[in-house]
């Protein structure tokens, strides 16, 4: 009985016209500066910021510069790695946009070299690895499937759909 609902709406489904689809809009340059801009007004802006990370110790409460150095904007660490990889994106495929220097500057600023918080960072990364991969579950994978496609994406260059 409770799959009649279902197979009334299969019945029923030829009896209505299909709905033509509209074509997806170009993304262009000018789409690709919108983009842009929504990503650099976050970047480096720390609040209103949601936290959420697994503490071992009161030493892990700390405000989102100090948590998370170079991803501490747009609301939340995975909002700011997204960010960061749509910056990197856009810049690299529309080099000779208008937001490109600005997109490059911003990730430049984000840890440039000898910055005081790459030890920091260096010791984020430590007990990352030191969790190991049991604790990459969940919430934890997403945060950390980014951070490794940014990465990956920054060093290789792979991911650019050429």
């Amino acid at each position: 009985m409770r799959f009649l609902p279902l197979l009334l709406l299969l019945l029923v489904s030829p009896l209505f016209p299909r709905v033509a689809r509209a074509e997806a809009p170009a993304f262009d340059a000018q789409a690709a500066a919108r983009f842009a801009d929504l990503a650099l007004a976050c970047v480096g802006k720390e609040y209103p910021n949601k936290i959420a990370h697994v503490m071992a110790s009161d030493a892990d409460s700390k405000p989102p510069r100090q948590l998370y150095p170079a991803f501490f904007g747009c609301y939340d660490w995975h909002s700011a790695v997204h960010g960061h990889w749509l910056l990197a994106r856009l810049a690299r495929t529309y080099p000779q946009a208008p937001f490109a220097a600005r997109a490059k500057a911003a990730l430049a600023a984000a840890l440039p070299e000898g910055d005081p918080r790459l030890p920091a960072l260096h010791a984020t990364a430590l007990r990352h690895r030191a969790a190991g991969l049991a604790a990459v579950t969940g919430a934890h994978y997403e945060g950390g499937h980014w951070l490794g496609s940014f990465a990956t994406y920054l060093a290789t260059g792979r991911g650019l759909g050429r």
